[in-house]
């Protein structure tokens, strides 16, 4: 765990690589628990919108808006070929769910070399992989019997 906060606002928790620290990591999963009032649509333009102001040619894109076991969920992705506070290019990879108590959020992003926009800098099986992941990640509630967990 590189990272792990906890307010009146929500919960973070950020996974790096052994040997790298939360300032210098080349691959992070992040898992946020927010209030439940928040909702997919504004959570991703306001997320849009950040990448605008933070990262020249950086792009966002919907990869899927669903419904899982009951939720609203969306999948996006984020294209930053050249973040001016660390020089490198990122890629991350996010999952937004409306669950009944809390928002949760669950993104997958890597740091790499600068790249030129529109050309990710992630394999083919990268993608596969952690797509599949996003698409596995569920929100349940034994509480009740429509949503129960596996």
């Amino acid at each position: 765990m590189g990272n792990h906060q906890k307010s009146d606002q929500g919960e973070i928790a950020e996974f790096i690589p052994k040997g790298e620290s939360a300032e210098a990591w080349s691959e992070m999963i992040t898992v946020q628990l927010l209030p439940a009032h928040n909702s997919n649509d504004e959570f991703y333009a306001t997320f849009e919108s950040l990448v605008r102001q933070a990262c020249t040619g950086g792009s966002t894109k919907v990869v899927a808006t669903t419904e899982e076991n009951g939720y609203p969920a969306k999948v996006f992705s984020l294209s930053c070929p050249a973040n001016p506070k660390t020089g490198m290019g990122e890629t991350t990879f996010i999952k937004t769910i409306e669950g009944k108590d809390k928002f949760y959020v669950v993104q997958k992003a890597w740091r790499t070399e600068k790249y030129k926009p529109g050309q990710m800098p992630l394999t083919s099986d990268d993608v596969a992989k952690w797509t599949d992941y996003l698409q596995s990640v569920r929100v349940c509630d034994n509480r009740l019997k429509e949503r129960i967990c596996p």
